[in-house]
């Protein structure tokens, strides 16, 4: 009787510590948004969100798919070992806990991070304006700080600065334990592949630039073309607070069997990853179609999607979750700059035009956005456009593509490559970095399984080509990670501040694309605190 009694809780442990990589990857996605709910929103809105979060949770605990089972031996714990140092250097390299020199983004990031954990929640201040008092918030997607903003609340901001950089490192460390879930197999190459894979900017940079003279350890390769798709390395080094959840959350929606949990998963990364949570959505509506088995007949198979979809998790859980971070998110003051965008500023007296800009009888400067892109000769940008696809992701999708046994997903990806060079939002091009983000996972994917099936059916031709083109795609990041080499010694030499400087909290919550206006704003007067 004890033997069974010791049989049966050894089966527990097994099963619960073969399943522990979802779990914490479920609390990875959904801690930031219960730390919004209990930090940001009123009493009973908080309450309310926090117990269907945590019943969203048990049951995503009771449906995690069947998955290899991680063998630890010799062999896969140096492999882990292997993997876990470099993780580690690769963050600490990143900028992430400001410990070595940081790119310019780190600017306006570390002063986000400090005015999480300078203030009380929800972060409001009051300027005097030339039309008066006004109350301004912060509005932003905040959610990767805020696990570490609590640790820098109650233990002080370096305590602060190094759970980010700890932050980080966990989830690198869930990204590659769900590519390994993805493959179905641990080992050490692949991870390889996502550490350094880009496309090939070098030859993007020669094209632009009629050669390398210009090249030095502070230029970044990938601005050689307005439509950047970054490398992962990049993705880390300058817009971490996006990436590293929109890799894992991405990688959640892929594997998920059934579509119990997938509009929860999708809703989770609005707080963290707003443009790459646009990238995810028709991959969403992919996998929801997919893990649907068609039996022939329109009806009944809509009624499967129906039934298997409207959970309670998704309905109440992703339902609310999408809705309080939507009414959030929209009273940043660059969503309604950027939807007001036929507005014309009128100026007494011009002094300096932009290249964009006409002048009317009455000087009136007309800053449309229709007008700028005018300026523009349609031939030379549709140029720009097809140079970047065919330099950034081209020679990956033509060498992959013999290879890949999901057809319609590929031809879903180039689809949306096709989106991220499309959509412009504002004046800027963020929209086609940060949305491809997901799209640049899946091709990577892709290229794993492709590498390894050249190898099997000995296709040697494709395989050194691709090889190739990797180790031309490698020089971005490791030019990244050498920026941050030098710079730190370089600055440690001449006694300079080594880590970038931290914006100010006026400039965060006065600055249009951090913060909007509390008055009149939906989540401010009904929802927050």
């Amino acid at each position: 009787m004890k033997s069974l009694n010791m049989d049966k809780v050894c089966e527990i442990t097994r099963k619960m510590f073969s399943n522990i990589g979802f779990k914490i990857a479920y609390i990875y996605t959904l801690l930031p948004i219960i730390i919004f709910l209990t930090g940001w929103c009123k009493w009973y809105i908080a309450l309310g969100g926090f117990v269907i979060l945590i019943y969203s949770y048990v049951k995503m605990c009771g449906n995690i798919p069947e998955t290899f089972t991680m063998r630890w031996t010799r062999e896969n714990t140096e492999k882990a070992i292997c993997i876990l140092a470099f993780v580690l250097f690769w963050v600490f390299l990143s900028g992430i806990g400001k410990y070595v020199y940081q790119n310019t983004d780190h600017y306006a990031r570390n002063g986000i991070f400090e005015t999480l954990v300078n203030n009380d929640w929800p972060v409001i201040k009051c300027y005097e304006t030339e039309n008066g008092m006004v109350y301004r918030g912060l509005v932003y997607y905040i959610g990767f700080w805020l696990p570490s903003a609590v640790i820098g609340k109650i233990f002080g901001i370096e305590a602060g600065y190094f759970s980010q950089y700890v932050w980080a490192v966990i989830g690198i460390i869930i990204t590659y334990y769900l590519v390994c879930v993805v493959r179905g197999k641990f080992e050490l190459w692949p991870f390889w592949i996502l550490v350094f894979f880009s496309g090939v900017d070098l030859i993007g940079y020669y094209l632009r630039n009629g050669g390398f003279q210009d090249m030095s350890a502070t230029t970044h390769l990938e601005w050689w073309t307005d439509y950047q798709f970054s490398s992962f390395t990049t993705q880390l080094f300058w817009v971490f607070n996006q990436a590293l959840p929109a890799w894992i959350i991405f990688l959640l929606l892929y594997i998920q069997k059934n579509n119990k949990q997938i509009v929860l998963i999708l809703s989770a990364s609005m707080l963290v990853s707003t443009l790459p949570f646009a990238g995810m959505i028709l991959y969403a509506v992919y996998f929801m179609i997919r893990n649907i088995k068609w039996e022939g007949k329109l009806k009944t198979w809509f009624i499967y999607l129906c039934k298997d979809t409207l959970t309670i998790e998704n309905v109440l859980g992703g339902g609310m979750i999408a809705f309080i971070c939507m009414t959030y998110l929209l009273g940043n003051t660059a969503v309604d700059a950027k939807s007001t965008l036929g507005a014309k500023a009128e100026f007494k007296s011009v002094v300096v035009i932009s290249e964009y800009e006409t002048v009317s009888s009455d000087n009136t400067i007309d800053v449309t956005y229709e007008n700028q892109r005018k300026r523009e000769d349609r031939g030379a940008k549709l140029l720009r456009h097809i140079i970047a696809l065919l330099v950034e992701v081209a020679p990956y999708l033509i060498l992959v593509y013999p290879f890949s046994k999901n057809k319609s997903l590929l031809y879903l990806m180039c689809g949306m490559f096709l989106l991220c060079h499309s959509v412009t939002i504002g004046y800027s091009n963020d929209f086609c970095m940060r949305a491809s983000i997901p799209s640049l996972l899946l091709l990577a994917l892709f290229t794993m399984e492709a590498l390894e099936k050249m190898w099997e059916q000995k296709k040697y031709i494709y395989f050194v080509v691709i090889l190739v083109t990797l180790s031309i795609g490698a020089a971005t990041p490791i030019h990244e990670m050498h920026r941050t080499i030098q710079e730190t010694w370089r600055r440690l030499e001449c006694g300079e501040q080594i880590a970038e400087n931290t914006a100010s909290e006026d400039y965060i919550l006065q600055g249009a694309n951090f913060s909007g206006p509390i008055d009149n704003n939906f989540f401010f007067y009904y929802i927050a605190k």
